[in-house]
């Protein structure tokens, strides 16, 4: 929301509950008004993956100082 671009939870094929989804979802019109292309769009969901992998880590090597 900070910049503008618009990310909710969205269930996802294999969710047992839609209380607890596991997928995102993007506005990305926001995006292509800011004049990405497709190139710009890969680039951003390579920023969201590395986040999900840095949150992955941490909550992994949290659980193991139990």
């Amino acid at each position: 929301e900070v910049v503008s671009i618009a990310v909710n939870k969205n269930t996802c094929p294999g969710d047992k509950s839609a209380l607890k989804p596991s997928g995102i979802r993007f506005g990305t019109p926001a995006l292509t008004t800011r004049g990405f292309q497709e190139s710009d769009i890969v680039q951003v969901g390579l920023f969201i993956d590395r986040a999900v992998q840095i949150a992955l880590d941490i909550n992994s090597s949290n659980s193991n100082q139990t």
